[in-house]
């Protein structure tokens, strides 16, 4: 029964931006503008010679009046996270014309600044990707009904590195960039039987940020405080221009430079934000259902689902079966069921439901015959009189049931005996309701909450 099972954490992510508002040459937006607005209208303005004319919307829009042909076609300006700002305009013809005329606009952000397209605009990719989709859609079907949409050169799914499973990220090549910019566009991919849809998201190319001081990632020389260290040895104050001596990574210890690509902190660091960028994009993939998708679960349990009231709770395309809190915000329960399995059958449980406390609950029915019952409640902090009415209730049904049943929830309950630090209210009720219906906690003293501190240095 322990198999079938698996009570999973997530840790947040975390992002690092280098500032600089001299140069960026790249061009590259904020993720979540550059996904939301039609990148055709779009004008890049770098090297500005003096950063106080760009630090925040207000100072660009001020400067920006001196341009008279973008009198009432700005929509937005910001400036950049490497430099250089970004102005949304109305239509892609004055974009054209702003370009095409920005040497005599020069004096605006001084003479060497330059006025371009979106980087994504200019490389012209033919790649993007799609997010959420089933790991049960082979790529035949999703080729097959994208087909009728665009000209589909290829469609890859991607794996996880580690473990060679499927992810719910899909790779589609189109045959030419105007398709690409046509499915961007587009309302999304909609999935088979469903009315839910996944848009289509530009290619991210991946880069680390390498210092010329000390030759570590994450950091620029401009801020480093450590001493030179030769790119080639690895030595400290290493005086040789040309060092010619035996290569030494000063960040994984190999024998190679500390600029090459073959370094494993670098090639670790890649991997880890290609990971991030593709489970994470616009907020369109919560962690859970990436963590439904990576360890392959069967059922995963969910409390504090903060969903609406009259509004059904979506998972994947799973079954769920879920409880949200009534008459105000937060709080919320649920189950849900990985359909796509057929070595058990699930159906709802109401036996231990009640108007005084959030729980859900589902009788599972496996193929060796099997049978026991799930519930899942959630209890905030210092509500002592719900876990007392939800323990009378759950001993009440047991002493009735013949099937076995499995908690799983945040109870809010601490002690001692399951290696809390101290001991509360709602841990003195587990305690005695444990001991009076001889169940078993199970709980390694993981937090149910953690704080992003993700570190890809």
């Amino acid at each position: 029964m322990a198999q079938k099972y698996k009570i999973t954490k997530t840790i947040g992510q975390g992002y690092l931006q280098s500032n600089n508002h001299k140069q960026n040459t790249e061009g590259k937006l904020p993720r979540a503008l550059r996904e939301k607005k039609d990148p055709e209208k779009i004008i890049i303005i770098d090297n500005i010679e003096q950063p106080n004319t760009a630090i925040d919307s207000t100072t660009i829009r001020k400067e920006l009046t001196k341009i008279k042909a973008l009198e009432d076609q700005i929509e937005e300006a910001y400036s950049l996270p490497k430099g250089g700002i970004a102005i949304h305009l109305k239509d892609q013809k004055t974009r054209d014309k702003i370009i095409k005329s920005w040497p005599i606009n020069t004096s605006v952000f001084g003479e060497k600044s330059v006025a371009h397209k979106p980087r994504s605009i200019n490389h012209g990719t033919n790649s993007c990707y799609l997010h959420n989709i089933p790991v049960h859609l082979s790529e035949e079907n999703l080729s097959l009904d994208l087909s009728h949409l665009y000209k589909i050169k290829e469609v890859k799914r991607k794996k996880y590195r580690d473990t060679g499973k499927l992810m719910p990220v899909v790779k589609i090549t189109f045959t030419d960039h105007e398709e690409v910019k046509k499915a961007i566009t587009s309302k999304g991919y909609c999935h088979p039987g469903t009315t839910t849809y996944s848009k289509f998201q530009a290619e991210q190319p991946v880069k680390v940020v390498r210092c010329y001081n000390c030759n570590k990632f994450g950091h620029i020389g401009k801020r480093c405080l450590n001493i030179a260290t030769c790119s080639n040895c690895g030595k400290e104050n290493c005086k040789i221009k040309d060092c010619k001596n035996t290569p030494c990574c000063v960040n994984c210890g190999n024998i190679h430079q500390a600029t090459s690509t073959k370094c494993e902190k670098y090639l670790e660091i890649i991997n880890k934000r290609r990971l991030y960028s593709i489970l994470n994009t616009q907020n369109e993939t919560p962690l859970p259902e990436c963590t439904g998708h990576y360890y392959d679960v069967d059922i995963v349990c969910l409390n504090e689902t903060h969903q609406e009231e009259n509004k059904k709770l979506t998972f994947l395309d799973w079954q769920v079966f879920d409880k949200p809190r009534k008459g105000r915000k937060g709080g919320g329960v649920a189950i849900c069921i990985n359909t796509h399995k057929t070595n058990f059958t699930v159906t709802k449980c109401t036996d231990f439901e009640d108007t005084n406390y959030e729980s859900v609950a589902a009788t599972i029915h496996t193929d060796n015959n099997i049978i026991f019952n799930l519930l899942v409640p959630y209890i905030p902090p210092e509500e002592t009189k719900q876990l007392e009415e939800l323990t009378t209730k759950v001993q009440k049904v047991q002493q009735n049931n013949k099937h076995e049943l499995i908690i799983m929830g945040d109870l809010n309950a601490k002690s001692l005996e399951w290696n809390n630090d101290k001991t509360n209210k709602a841990g003195e009720i587990i305690e005695n309701f444990l001991t009076k219906t001889d169940m078993l906690c199970v709980n390694d003293c993981q937090p149910t909450r953690r704080i992003p501190k993700v570190s890809l240095t």
